[in-house]
């Protein structure tokens, strides 16, 4: 099994390749179905997935690695979140997809948290199975192949974008558009291009093996255990898929685990974790706006960051954040 969260919701793949979540839902994020809508409850499968080895997931959008390489994205489509141009036509207001539908948003009194499975109601509470209405109409999307990315072997998703190392190089898409929202352009007469919305390649000088994203950084681990982080603490660049600053490699660790959040995290092979960046107490210690990475011997052989936090498992099954 292997298991991601992000904001509200969560995701677990099971041993037979099927994907489930659990939590808040909208634009379909919960079953892969923008038609239908399952509040709460306990976890529900994502229909049109199989075969999946590994899941990230962003606000509104999740994506599935395949065992086949092939990289499966659902949920919103707002600004080409999920890397298909082909997807995106022009109509006479907002963008539409044919065939899209409204984003899936809980109807006032609608039951949340934990109770039965969509569709079915607890005593007293009538739980919708039909979609509420919303004028804005903004796109969303069952589970859909994003084109042009194939023999992919990791993925990662935080808040708008999507990354995935396909034959040792990165490439990131979502968030195409945002350059039109900061100038206050219009979305009917100013869409995005479809090379803003395909996914975009961010240089590496070596293969790399996996790839974290978070608010402000993009962190790679090299397959020689190299590690590579690139954005900057105040964001990335308005047409957003890829860092304003390219990444670099950080010190000459060999490291065996990367993950981000506002700042970066690693595990070296002999279970320390060093961590810089972010906000207030991210070294673990207490210590604030220290930019030298902390030295944490954790025996830790797991790492894992939320948006502001870091959490590791050391070699006796403990958690610590």
């Amino acid at each position: 099994m292997q298991l991601a969260a992000a904001r509200s919701w969560a995701a677990a793949v099971r041993s037979d390749g099927t994907v489930w979540t659990w939590g808040s839902d909208g634009f379909g994020k919960r079953t892969g179905d923008p038609a239908r809508y399952a509040p709460g409850g306990p976890p529900t499968p994502v229909q049109g997935l199989a075969g999946v080895r590994q899941v990230a997931l962003g606000e509104h959008h999740g994506c599935a690695l395949r065992e086949d390489g092939t990289v499966w994205c659902w949920g919103s489509d707002h600004n080409g979140l999920l890397g298909d141009p082909a997807r995106w036509v022009l109509g006479t207001g907002p963008f539409s997809i044919p065939g899209s539908t409204p984003p899936i948003l809980p109807p006032p009194g609608a039951a949340t948290g934990s109770g039965p499975a969509a569709g079915v109601s607890p005593p007293g509470v009538t739980v919708p199975t039909t979609p509420p209405t919303d004028a804005r109409r903004e796109p969303a999307a069952p589970p859909t192949p994003v084109p042009g990315i194939a023999g992919a072997t990791a993925i990662a998703a935080f808040a708008e974008r999507t990354a995935a190392v396909v034959d040792g190089q990165v490439r990131v898409w979502g968030r195409a558009a945002e350059r039109i929202a900061r100038t206050g352009g219009a979305m009917g007469t100013a869409p995005p291009t479809p090379d803003e919305i395909a996914p975009a390649r961010v240089p590496f000088d070596r293969p790399i093996q996996a790839v974290a994203l978070g608010p402000q950084r993009l962190v790679a681990l090299g397959r020689d255990g190299s590690v590579w982080a690139g954005g900057r603490r105040d964001g990335w660049p308005t047409d957003a898929r890829t860092p304003a600053d390219p990444p670099e490699r950080v010190a000459d660790w060999v490291a065996a685990e990367v993950a981000a959040f506002t700042g970066v995290a690693v595990r070296l092979p002999d279970g320390t974790v060093r961590v810089w960046g972010g906000g207030d107490a991210v070294r673990g210690d207490g210590m604030t706006g220290v930019r030298t990475p902390s030295a944490l011997a954790m025996g830790a052989v797991s790492i894992a960051a939320g948006r502001d936090f870091v959490v590791m498992v050391d070699r006796a099954g403990a958690v610590w954040g």
